[in-house]
């Protein structure tokens, strides 16, 4: 009778070691997706701000350029107003020049969008992970109680043998 006890004891802790694996590993697992999905996300951050730099970067040079070529087109006037086709070749640069400007604003302004969704979705999934760390949390403490609850039992089983035992002896004394 004692053996039996003994095995279902073994039993129990050997279920709940298995039930602690378990869910160790499909904590890990997750964890694992979500560092994932994490690097992911920052990569793309980082990809959208490089490109956010080299618009910013490309939208000053176009701007100097226009600057540039609204100066030369003062001097041509000034200088000779025979040159009115000239002029009118560079106003149409410099308007396609301003059309371009307009676009990498809006290329930039999406690019920002992009980049505020990015992080947003970041926001989201660390929400999503802190509260997978509180369920972690909950699930350690339900594996606390249980191990606790265990250890009463097995020593509920142990005190009960050893009543038995002595009781045992008594009778063959």
């Amino acid at each position: 009778m004692a053996n039996e006890q003994l095995q279902d004891k073994i039993g129990l802790q050997e279920a709940e070691a298995h039930l602690n694996r378990k869910v160790l590993e499909k904590e890990r697992q997750e964890n694992l997706r979500l560092q994932q999905i994490i690097d992911d996300l920052e990569k793309k951050n980082l990809s959208i701000l490089r490109r956010e730099d080299t618009m910013r970067d490309d939208n000053e040079n176009l701007q100097l350029a226009i600057r540039s070529l609204k100066a030369r087109l003062e001097e041509a006037e000034c200088k000779n107003q025979k040159k009115d086709l000239a002029a009118e070749n560079l106003a149409e640069r410099l308007k396609e020049a301003e059309r371009e400007n307009r676009e990498m604003k809006r290329q930039q302004l999406d690019k920002e969008q992009a980049t505020r969704k990015c992080q947003s979705e970041g926001i989201e999934l660390q929400r999503r992970f802190r509260q997978m760390g509180d369920q972690l949390e909950r699930v350690q403490k339900e594996n606390e109680m249980m191990k606790c609850d265990l250890q009463e039992k097995t020593e509920l089983l142990r005190r009960r043998d050893q009543r038995e035992g002595r009781m045992r002896n008594a009778c063959r004394s």
